[in-house]
């Protein structure tokens, strides 16, 4: 009968046991979800906060230490960043945000030999990963650092043939080609470059209507300066393409010398 008692005692510790800890994962869940959501609209404090209540509850979640690194990281603490992503890939060694995250961060800090190691084993082993075209990205800018320009161009090429529509890959091409005085090229990267994700930006617009220029193509050159101004008023590339506008304006407009 003694043995009964105790048996059944350990039963309900166990029990209780079993719904703290689920109890736990749903409080983990519900702060997770709340800094992640911090994370997305850039208010970094207050998805430190949360996602911290996060990790309380629940201490082994590799994607609640993947952010949370990230918090850091943006609160300008790398350290505790490293910490947490280092500690997210050791719970998985399969979560490639953690590994890219914490690549870019070599990457920003200099260290690109560690970056590109992690970088090129991450597109060796995980080939169904689906952001690969921001990796390969990644090495064009380590490259760029080395000043390797055809290396460059050649991982700029293989991020777009991943995310046709990954317009920063296309911006530095369009820039590769004007260096070039590829104008031709030059104009269809920078018009890949002002769409998706890029379009509010005023920059690749701007280099379009260079590169119309310089093809002396004038009326493709006009209307993308005036949709500068028109589009962009508060930034420094409407008073770019004012000064364009006005400079290459008075060259059309000179009547034709004939010769006699």
């Amino acid at each position: 009968m003694k043995s009964a008692t105790i048996l059944l005692s350990l039963l309900f510790l166990f029990s209780c046991a079993s719904q703290n800890n689920t109890d736990d994962k749903k409080m983990a869940k519900i702060y997770s979800k709340k800094g992640t959501n911090d994370l997305i609209l850039k208010n970094y404090t207050e998805a430190l906060g949360n996602l911290l209540k996060a990790i309380e509850y629940d201490d082994e979640n590799d994607e609640i230490h993947n952010n949370l690194g990230m918090a850091y990281y943006f609160k300008k603490n790398k350290a505790k960043a490293i910490l947490h992503l280092k500690k997210s890939i050791l719970l998985n060694p399969k979560n490639i945000d953690a590994k890219m995250n914490i690549a870019t961060i070599y990457m920003n800090d200099g260290d690109h030999a560690k970056a590109e190691a992690i970088y090129k084993k991450s597109v060796e082993e995980d080939l169904t990963y689906t952001g690969h075209f921001r990796t390969y990205y990644n090495l064009s800018l380590i490259e760029e650092a080395r000043n390797n320009p055809e290396k460059v161009k050649y991982y700029l090429k293989k991020s777009i043939s991943e995310n046709q529509l990954y317009c920063p890959s296309h911006f530095k091409l369009g820039q590769l080609a004007i260096e070039e005085r590829n104008f031709y090229s030059a104009v269809d990267h920078f018009k890949s470059a002002s769409g998706g994700t890029c379009q509010k930006e005023p920059i690749a617009h701007y280099y379009q209507a260079i590169s119309h220029l310089k093809l002396r193509q004038y009326e493709s050159a006009r209307f993308k300066l005036e949709e500068i101004v028109s589009r962009f008023p508060d930034s420094e590339y409407k008073r770019k393409a004012e000064n364009k506008l006005a400079s290459f304006q008075a060259i059309i407009n000179q009547p034709e010398r004939v010769q006699y």
